[in-house]
Parts: structure tokens; sequence; C-alpha cells
């Protein structure tokens, strides 16, 4: 896999910090390693500027007074965007925003879960791996597989057309349990392939790796 540019490093952190963002608008966020590993990132891109907009953004995308909440975390992430010297997408911001009201959690709704087949890649800070998917919910996945990631360990699994940051939560076996850090919208559960034989899983599996792989190496060029 080819190695990715400072440029598209730091649009995916970016993203990142869009979507914790967005998700401020419909409540507190869980404050994650992945979250603090794209912001100190992103301060490591900066030249000479205050640490406050970072310390700040982390500390509030976690607050319970929702107007104080939103407040912080926007101009945090302006100030952020002023110290890199790149101008903020508020296209991209109306989309991370859409998403984020589409997949607010519906009292009832998480603990829907749904027995599935597909195939999904996990990716660490170190390596992405194939893995197979025997059932879903809206808040997290059963994954089956070899070498599979650790407890506490955050990852993102992209599977169908989703990509999800994620927190494992048991490990037991060749099973483990994962939990995403947004719940997933119902409908964009409703979308994902399934599959019903070991060649079709192989398949998926396969796919998915080489899908990733793509998107790794030149969605951002």
């Amino acid at each position: 896999m080819a190695r990715l540019t400072e440029r598209q490093l730091i649009a995916l952190a970016l993203d990142a910090l869009e979507e914790s963002a967005a998700h401020a608008h419909e409540g507190p966020v869980r404050r994650t390693r992945l979250l603090r590993l794209a912001l100190a990132f992103l301060f490591s891109r900066t030249k000479d500027a205050p640490r406050w907009p970072f310390d700040s953004f982390w500390r509030d995308v976690a607050g319970t007074n929702e107007m104080g909440r939103t407040a912080s975390v926007e101009a945090s992430l302006n100030t952020v965007y002023l110290a890199l010297k790149i101008e903020r997408d508020h296209g991209k911001l109306g989309r991370f925003r859409t998403e984020a009201r589409a997949t607010s959690v519906i009292p009832g709704d998480s603990d829907d879960r749904t027995a599935t087949a597909t195939g999904a890649v996990f990716t660490t800070v170190t390596r992405s791996q194939p893995v197979f998917v025997p059932e879903v919910s809206c808040t997290g996945v059963r994954l089956e597989g070899e070498n599979l990631p650790a407890v506490d360990e955050e990852i993102i699994l992209s599977f169908g057309n989703l990509r999800a940051f994620c927190c494992v939560k048991w490990v037991e076996g060749n099973q483990c349990g994962i939990e995403f850090d947004f719940p997933l919208a119902k409908q964009d559960l409703a979308k994902l392939p399934q599959v019903h034989t070991a060649s079709d899983i192989a398949r998926r599996i396969f796919e998915h790796k080489e899908a990733y792989d793509d998107w790794a190496i030149g969605a951002l060029r």
C-alpha cells in the first residue's frame, strides 16, 4: 500500500474533527483515542500556533450543556483551521451535519440487532485486515477472524458503503465485540449486502479489502 501524503493525513484528521463536531450538535460525543490522535497530529502540523483550540475541542466535545458545547466546539474547530492555514469546506460541513442527524439515536432503536453475514476490513494504526461480520446493530458489530484487535483498541471498520470509528469492547477466541463511536442509521444497515455461502463470504471480504486499499491510496489525491 502506498504511503499517504501529509496533505491526505491532515484531511483525514480534519474529517475526524468535523464528524465529531457534527455529532456534538446532536449530543455529547465520546472522547476516543482516535480523536485524541487526530488533534495531536494536527497540532504537530502547526507552526507557533496556540494549543488552546485543540485542548478546548477535546474538553468541550463531551460537554452536557448543549449551547455551550456546540458554540465552543465550533469556535475551537474554526481556530484549528486558521492555525493550519486551511479554509473550512462548508459543503463538507453540511454533509457531516446531515449524517449526524440521520444517525442520532432514537430510543429503543439502538438495541435492534440484525443477524447478517458480510465481510469487512478493520484498520488500526499499524495494519488493516479482512474479517467476517455475522451480526450487526446500530451501535456495534460482532467480528470473527484471526489476529483480532485487543480490548479497548480503537479501530476503523469498513463494510458495505460504511466506514465507522469503533472501540473493541470484548475478545473471546476468534470473536470480538465492537462498539461504534457514533450509532449507525437503521436505513444504512438495511443496505448492507448479505452473503450466505463460504465462497460468497470470501468474495465479499476480498471486495472490501480491495475497496479499502483503493480508498486509502487514492480517494484523497
